[in-house]
This record gives structure tokens, C-alpha cells and sequence, in this order.
């Protein structure tokens, strides 16, 4: 079931929900300031059916798609976008009987939001914060940071960063936030990262991405998409936590 809501400059995200104004105890603000994007997880052989209703209902827009695995699993996911506005939708499907995707079906009993994409302005600040609210993360291994210095442009200084990037980088890895870019605009990086899932079963978590801008032919442009080797990377470590659980060998 979908909901349509017109906004009507709300000052709130939710219709007529008030904001809340913190106390002089509250922890200071994360930084996150909008949905970037929500992704869907279908049952396999369902891909098709589900674009075909999101174009011709919605009027959403095919974009990427990819086809993501490793020797355990596999997924297939096609990304849709609204050309009227920023809403958009990547949608997933199992490759393989074990796939991630599958063991969040068979959890949540069928298609639902794997993870919700919270957009911001400041992930190093933002995942700092939650990280001291004992919000936890997927973990990446210092493997994907070794490989990602041996990409070309990953020296490349980004015009609106406000510390030099190899000192951003530390603090990106140590954070494990994953970096991907365009080869012809290694400036404006994609930086992204995921909680673990917040209930007791492998289901719904959280994204964080940060979209980075830089000023090329006499405009602004930021990073768009969804980074392949940042997709990639999410899915081995759902596996990992897959294989913690026991649910992949």
C-alpha cells in the first residue's frame, strides 16, 4: 500500500505532526535533512511486474540497474527515479535462494522497505553523533579501503571540501564509510554507510549519504546515482552478517 501526501510547506515531515523543540538536555543535531531514497525488496520472478507499475501507475523513470554477487549469492536490482521531483526507488530481487534479499522476505513475510536512504549534508559529523547514541553500523573491512587508494582519482581534492581529502579519508575509514565517484568527476563523491537492522530480525535499517558537489563547466553538480562498488560492497557485508547468523555458508 502507497501513500500519497501533498506537503504544502509543512515545517514537518510528517502531516500534521508538530516539530518538537529540544530541551537543554538533548544531544546535538545529526545533520540529516531529508529521504534521499527507499529501496524495496520483491520475490524473485516479481522485478518485472513491480517496474511495470511503478512506470506506468506512477509515472516513474528506469534508471540503473545492476546485478550484484558473490560465490554465495546474488541479488538484481533496478533503481527507478520521478523526472518530476527527487523521489527514488531502487528495487531489489533474489538471484539465488540464499540471497539477503530472500532472508529479508521470508522475515518480513513478504515485499517490503529493506532500508530507508537519510540524506546529509555532513556524514563524518552525522555518523560521529550517532555512533555516540550507540546507533550501530555494518561493518567494512580496512581491505576496502586498501583498494579504494588504488583507484584513479582518489587523490583528486574536491573544490567544497573544507579539509584536504587524504585527511578526510582517514576519518573515513575509521568511521567505514564507503566512497564511490564517477571517473569523470572524482570530485563529487558518493559517501554512504548503513546501520545494522534496528529490530530483532534482519529486516528494515538506515542509510546515510552524503552527495558531494564541485563546480564543473560554470555549474554545480553532485553526485548522482547509486555508486556500483559502494552497492557492492553493502552486500558483502550483509553476507558477512548473514554468515554471523548462520543463515549462509
Amino acid at each position: 500500500r502507497h501513500t500519497l501526501v501533498e506537503s504544502r510547506q509543512q515545517k514537518s515531515w510528517v502531516p500534521a505532526i508538530a516539530p518538537s523543540h529540544p530541551g537543554p538536555d538533548a544531544q546535538p543535531s545529526s545533520a540529516i535533512s531529508a529521504i534521499d531514497h527507499a529501496v524495496i525488496n520483491v520475490p524473485a520472478g516479481e522485478l518485472t511486474q513491480a517496474i511495470a507499475w511503478y512506470t506506468s501507475q506512477l509515472g516513474f523513470c528506469p534508471q540503473q540497474q545492476f546485478t550484484i554477487d558473490t560465490s554465495r549469492s546474488g541479488l538484481r536490482s533496478q533503481v527507478l527515479a520521478h523526472p518530476q521531483g527527487s523521489a527514488q526507488l531502487p528495487i531489489n530481487e533474489p538471484a539465488t535462494a540464499n540471497s539477503q534479499v530472500q532472508e529479508f522476505l521470508d522475515y518480513n513475510r513478504g515485499s517490503g522497505i529493506q532500508h530507508v536512504a537519510l540524506h546529509t549534508c555532513d556524514i563524518v559529523h552525522t555518523v560521529e553523533q550517532l555512533r555516540t547514541r550507540g546507533v550501530k553500523f555494518l561493518a567494512v573491512p580496512q581491505s576496502y579501503y586498501e583498494a579504494l587508494e588504488q583507484r584513479p582519482g582518489y587523490s583528486t581534492e574536491g573544490d567544497l571540501t573544507t579539509a584536504g581529502w587524504h585527511h578526510q579519508a582517514a576519518t573515513i575509514a575509521r568511521l567505514q564509510i564507503l566512497v564511490d565517484w564517477e571517473p569523470h568527476m572524482p570530485q563529487a563523491r558518493l559517501l554512504q554507510t548503513f546501520t545494522q537492522p534496528f529490530l530483532t530480525v534482519p529486516t528494515v535499517f538506515f542509510e546515510l549519504i552524503q552527495r558531494q558537489s564541485v563546480w564543473a563547466n560554470g555549474r554545480l553538480s553532485k553526485a548522482q546515482g547509486f555508486g556500483e562498488r559502494n552497492f557492492q560492497a553493502l552486500f558483502e557485508a550483509i553476507e558477512r552478517e548473514q554468515i554471523k547468523r548462520g543463515s549462509l555458508a
